[in-house]
């Protein structure tokens, strides 16, 4: 009886009007990134690197193209800086620099432990499980290439364990800021979609960017310069875009299964992120396949290199157009909603 009235009592209750927000930016999130810069750097001095003191705020380079793009947008009035503030922009991406990134790496973690160990119980270790365990590719190539079961091993963490958290956190992330940072759908006016395109971005360009300091500056660290510089062109040009570019596209489906529950569609979150998975875990498994191929095949270094750069190249090109094709289809699917919907959903930048 005690449950009924509490439900009967909550159902009544009306959320509140404002968001529980003051979009002020507090100064801990720069204490945060600065004690972050002296850890990493100050770790590897006391090894004898010194390197990370320039890679540190080089791996932060695409987040500053973006950034620069926002504020071109913004001065050519293609952006409403009252409906997309910097300052949620920037707490945003914080939130998964510090949160949603070293979480999910955390769960990679001990999620493909688990799954090793599994394996060693029900099958026991071998040479092949080693080497891949190990990432050795290159000494371990005799028999690891003929063994099906390293592809299996590739195919789950590709998709399961990367894809799968990855995304995941990405968008529940994206449902935090939004609740965070706008009204409840009660009291808004309109929704505009370049909030959400913008909080997706700023989510995924944050993963995309504390995984680059992690492989840049604490994989990297000891690896030599030259080696720093490749994981850094790797990163900068490529995992971090991809990682933006499923972000975007979170905020493109986001936004979409709120136009669909404005019209009284049940959306799951299967359907909102199935394509990111898809797309992050088919990454995933084509550059470590394509790792695994070069190296059994023998080929040398500069053309393993090359190689996996461009099929990465192409496939986040590809990645990038899919992306935009999703947001022109939501665009022109806008035009043609009900007069009644209209009024909640916008996709112009004056309200």
């Amino acid at each position: 009886l005690g449950l009924i009235m509490f439900q009967s009592q909550s159902s009544e209750v009306e959320p509140p009007s404002a968001p529980p927000d003051d979009h002020k930016i507090s100064w801990l999130w720069f204490l945060l990134y600065v004690l972050c810069y002296l850890f990493v750097s100050v770790l590897y001095i006391r090894w004898g690197y010194w390197s990370n003191i320039i890679f540190f705020p080089l791996v932060f380079f695409t987040t500053l193209i973006v950034y620069l793009i926002y504020k071109s947008l913004l001065k050519q009035n293609r952006l409403n800086s009252n409906l997309i503030r910097f300052s949620d922009l920037f707490r945003g991406y914080s939130h998964s620099f510090f949160g949603g990134g070293l979480f999910a790496l955390l769960t990679e973690l001990w999620i493909t432990t688990i799954v090793v160990l599994m394996i060693i119980l029900l099958f026991g270790t071998s040479r092949a499980l080693k080497a891949i365990m190990s990432e050795d590719f290159e000494s371990a190539h005799n028999y690891t290439c003929n063994n099906f079961a390293i592809h299996l091993y590739l195919f789950f963490t590709s998709f399961f364990v990367a894809g799968l958290i990855e995304e995941i956190s990405k968008g529940y992330l994206l449902q935090y800021i939004i609740k965070l940072y706008l009204p409840h759908f009660n009291y808004i006016k309109n929704i505009n979609i370049n909030q959400f395109i913008w909080f997706g971005i700023v989510i995924g360009l944050g993963f995309g960017t504390i995984e680059g300091i992690i492989y840049v500056c604490i994989y990297g660290g000891a690896q030599g310069f030259i080696s720093q510089i490749i994981l850094w062109l790797i990163r900068a040009f490529i995992a971090i875009p991809f990682h933006t570019i499923t972000g975007c596209l979170w905020g493109i489906k986001y936004f979409d299964n709120i136009r669909q529950s404005s019209a009284s569609a049940s959306v799951s979150w299967i359907c909102i992120g199935y394509q990111q998975v898809l797309l992050h875990g088919t990454y995933d498994f084509i550059e470590m396949e394509l790792a695994l191929d070069l190296v059994c095949t023998k080929s040398n270094i500069i053309s393993q290199i090359l190689t996996t750069l461009i099929i990465a190249v192409i496939y986040t090109l590809l990645s990038a157009l899919f992306t935009w094709w999703q947001y022109k289809r939501l665009k022109k699917s806008l035009l043609n909603i009900p007069n009644q919907q209209q009024q909640f959903i916008s996709i112009n930048n004056n309200s």
